[in-house]
């Protein structure tokens, strides 16, 4: 490896440096586990060219070298020990440059000069591992040194974010929902879920409320009649308690009349109880629009008998 110097045999001579320059070269004697030994030599090279006409030169003046540090010495402390000729060795004093991948220091002689790795100076930290919902992203456990991530404590697998992130999910936490169309005898109804992690809605059909049939019989002779400014006379046999309507009487708790101008009965339903001795019941209605009335018997426990439907137009 090449290393640029200052300067070092320029005795009185400063002219000579105006087309020539020091080069400090270094070379790798030996290694260990935590410690590199160098070897420094000095030539003179041609600026603009490169080539070197002279080699192995003694500095008459100190040499300041910047050296870039193997990847494995980034961020640790490294001590310079330099071996003198006689040898005998002292610590040399580097500083540290370009966010620490650099060393720089000065020598007074070109003998082989030692690095030792000592304490890193930013230790990896503990990144947890982030389990990924419907709303974010998550990420597997990692360390991170030096603006760098890895996969192990000790930092020799470097990974990207592509490579720990873990994405979002499909499976949602949903609460108990909320009915915003109830279902009736004669539609479905809708009920909303939100995700309590991501607020994403679903709707769900909820289907028709199944009617008991107790009272397989009908109200008899059920008319609807148009009277004038929209009032509809509703009639029908009445039940006694003797002859032929005696049981029916008995089973009977009243009557339920519906109407609405949508004929499948899903908006604008309107539900009127009458008793079981009546057999009549006025409505007043709009004038001049057509609707649907219907009526059936009621047990009074939660069972019906079959609908009986008309229409009518009512009357200005």
């Amino acid at each position: 490896m090449s290393q640029t110097g200052s300067p070092a045999h320029c005795y009185a001579m400063q002219c000579a440096w105006v087309d020539h320059m020091a080069q400090v070269d270094v070379e790798k004697m030996a290694e260990t586990e935590n410690s590199l030994t160098l070897d420094i030599s000095l030539n003179v090279v041609i600026r603009e060219t490169g080539e070197v006409v002279e080699e192995n030169v003694e500095p008459t003046s100190p040499v300041t070298i910047t050296l870039t540090l193997p990847e494995d010495y980034v961020g640790y402390d490294v001590t310079v020990i330099h071996t003198k000729a006689d040898g005998t060795t002292e610590t040399l004093k580097g500083s540290y440059i370009s966010e620490e991948s650099q060393i720089r220091f000065t020598v007074f002689s070109l003998s082989p000069f030692t690095l030792q790795k000592g304490a890193d100076r930013h230790p990896a930290v503990y990144v947890a591992a982030l389990k990924a919902t419907c709303a974010k992203a998550g990420h597997k456990e990692y360390w991170t040194r030096m603006g760098r991530k890895f996969a192990d404590e000790a930092c020799t697998i470097e990974v990207t974010d592509a490579d720990i992130t873990l994405p979002k999910t499909k499976v949602h936490t949903w609460d108990a929902g909320k009915v915003t169309k109830a279902a009736t005898e004669d539609v479905t109804g809708i009920r909303v879920f939100t995700c309590k992690v991501c607020g994403q809605k679903k709707t769900e059909v909820i289907p028709k409320v199944k009617v008991n049939i107790t009272i397989t019989k009908t109200p008899a002779k059920f008319k609807a009649k148009a009277a004038k400014k929209g009032k509809v006379n509703l009639t029908w046999k009445k039940l006694t308690k003797k002859g032929k309507t005696k049981a029916l009487f008995a089973q009977v708790k009243n009557y339920e009349v519906q109407y609405s101008t949508d004929k499948t009965f899903a908006t604008g339903v309107v539900k009127k109880t009458v008793g079981k001795k009546k057999a009549k019941l006025a409505l007043k209605l709009k004038p001049k629009m057509t609707y649907y009335v219907r009526i059936r018997y009621a047990d009074g426990k939660g069972g019906y008998s079959p609908w009986v439907l008309k229409t009518v137009k009512t009357k200005k």
